[in-house]
């Protein structure tokens, strides 16, 4: 009788031979963060995880982390979570504030030609996200973006598509968020980094899927 793999069902789901090579998830907050990990339990055998934030007492409404982690950076902290299930992942922190000309020029270095790359955005600021978009669509790499607003989820895969953010004065966005939602928008962006579809903006309201509105 056939050993039990841990994939035996995703594989009656979709084909694990179409999973990108890399990932890049900028942005290790909230969404970033799920996606990331839900893409790690996929199979996506390496993963760039890029932000220069550390976790402070509002992630841990968001996110499974305890108290011993405030302070850490929160790409560190999301490597350990990753490797203790798939610990054949291969992980790269990166601690930097990230722009497109950065990520690009980490491309060059971390990603030889050939290999199947998707970028994650979930980033908060506005700017940067518009960078990453423009970067992806010059060199023909799938770009996933994906936020949450409340009980709003909205994602796409579209690099000449926009999200509004409208970013305060310092350029950043913050918004309501819990980890009901933050979760459900790491699903809806790691099934976009799995799944070879491209999608122009969508979004999901968790209120009322509940109350069965349309």
């Amino acid at each position: 009788m056939k050993e039990p793999s841990i994939y035996d069902r995703q594989d009656l789901v979709f084909d694990r031979k179409k999973l990108p090579d890399q990932l890049y998830a900028v942005g290790a907050g909230g969404v970033g963060w799920w996606a990331a990990f839900f893409a790690a339990m996929a199979g996506v055998p390496e993963i760039i995880l890029g932000d220069y934030d550390k976790i402070d007492e509002t992630n841990r409404g968001r996110l499974p982390v305890t108290n011993k982690d405030v302070g850490e950076y929160k790409t560190e902290v999301l490597k350990r979570e990753i490797l203790d299930v798939r610990p054949d992942c291969r992980v790269i922190c990166v601690n930097e504030m990230f722009s497109g000309p950065f990520l690009e020029s980490m491309m060059s270095v971390l990603s030889p030609s050939g290999k199947k790359v998707v970028v994650l955005s979930a980033v908060d600021k506005s700017s940067v996200d518009d960078e990453i978009r423009e970067m992806c669509k010059k060199r023909g790499i799938k770009y996933v973006r994906c936020g949450v607003e409340g009980n709003l989820v909205t994602f796409f895969t579209k690099a000449n598509q926009v999200i509004d953010l409208e970013p305060g004065s310092d350029g950043y966005t913050i918004v309501p968020s819990w980890v009901g939602s933050s979760a459900m928008a790491g699903v809806f962006a790691a099934s976009l980094i799995v799944l070879p579809v491209e999608v122009t903006p969508r979004e999901v309201n968790i209120d009322k899927i509940i109350k069965g509105e349309k």
